[in-house]
């Protein structure tokens, strides 16, 4: 439902095949909530601002390219571990503007996504 604003930890993990629209809404993705779930995902929303360590972990395909939104703040290790994506993308608000950041969000492209 579109008044969801969080899906806590490993709400969904290990949960069979399945395809995720995500509410408008959601701004809190917690530790684990979809790991190993081999779940599609069409995109994140432009609402989210936390996504907790592995959450969308081992399984989750965005297949379609993978955009970060600007709104997002907060990216735990392992957010991305494992995930299938064809295109890593960053919205140009969410561009990193200390050199942790921007080293948190190469090691998101380069190191925890593979290519379909």
């Amino acid at each position: 439902p579109e008044s969801v604003t969080a899906i806590n930890g490993r709400a969904f993990a290990g949960f069979g095949d399945f395809e995720v629209n995500f509410p408008k809404s959601l701004r809190v993705l917690g530790d684990e909530a979809f790991l190993a779930c081999n779940t599609k995902i069409r995109e994140l929303p432009a609402s989210l601002e936390e996504l907790g360590r592995d959450a969308l972990g081992d399984g989750c395909d965005f297949s379609g390219g993978l955009t970060i939104p600007a709104s997002l703040q907060k990216i735990a290790p392992g957010a991305f571990h494992g995930i299938a994506v064809s295109e890593f993308r960053i919205a140009p608000a969410a561009q990193p503007s200390t050199s942790s950041a921007t080293s948190a969000a190469q090691t998101a492209s380069l190191y925890c996504c593979s290519a379909n």
